[in-house]
């Protein structure tokens, strides 16, 4: 068997308009990976789950094939994750405007270019749980009045443990208290 105990390395996304190119080999290893790490998708329908996810990757978030095909190399537990009760909450919470009355009901206010370029970086920001985690940090964000793509806010916020999230705002409220103490 020539896919035997042979790790192929995921081709590392480009950022120029060239195609990344890979050989029939590498792409029956990188399935076999695939279905290794994530046997459900055998069990998913090609109509009913992966192209209505296929296409709002590519038609609504704008992925080409070749972003797409890398995240899911990356993080094929996604093609599992429900297209109407997971993925899209998420993107709608990354889009939706953002509130300062009341940060547990806005989002983050970001541009949709934005939510592809942060997605196709951190493909796992998909995976964390809506309820659990993405609501409560972006409602954090919110409060400490952080962008996405500020040098300040790690762009792995939503996949950091909560002990280092705790860790990180700790430091950051301390960083910002010393900093407005110096200025005035």
């Amino acid at each position: 068997n020539d896919l035997k105990d042979e790790q192929v390395e995921i081709p590392e996304l480009s950022t120029k308009s060239t195609r990344t190119e890979i050989s029939n080999f590498q792409k029956k290893r990188l399935l076999a990976q695939m279905l290794a790490t994530n046997p459900d998708i055998l069990t998913l329908s090609i109509e009913n789950n992966l192209q209505p996810k296929f296409d709002y990757f590519m038609n609504k978030i704008g992925f080409s094939k070749e972003e797409l095909r890398y995240i899911l190399l990356k993080r094929p537990q996604l093609l599992s994750l429900s297209l109407d009760r997971n993925i899209i909450p998420k993107v709608e919470c990354f889009l939706e405007p953002r509130s300062k009355t009341c940060p547990k009901e806005g989002g983050l206010g970001m541009k949709i270019d934005e939510v592809r370029q942060w997605l196709a970086q951190y493909p796992q920001t998909l995976a964390v749980t809506f309820e659990g985690r993405l609501k409560p940090r972006v409602s954090d964000v919110v409060q400490l009045g952080l962008f996405w793509g500020d040098d300040v806010l790690p762009l792995n916020f939503l996949t950091r443990t909560e002990r280092n999230w705790s860790q990180w705002k700790n430091d950051y409220l301390l960083q910002d208290a010393a900093i407005k103490s110096e200025s005035q």
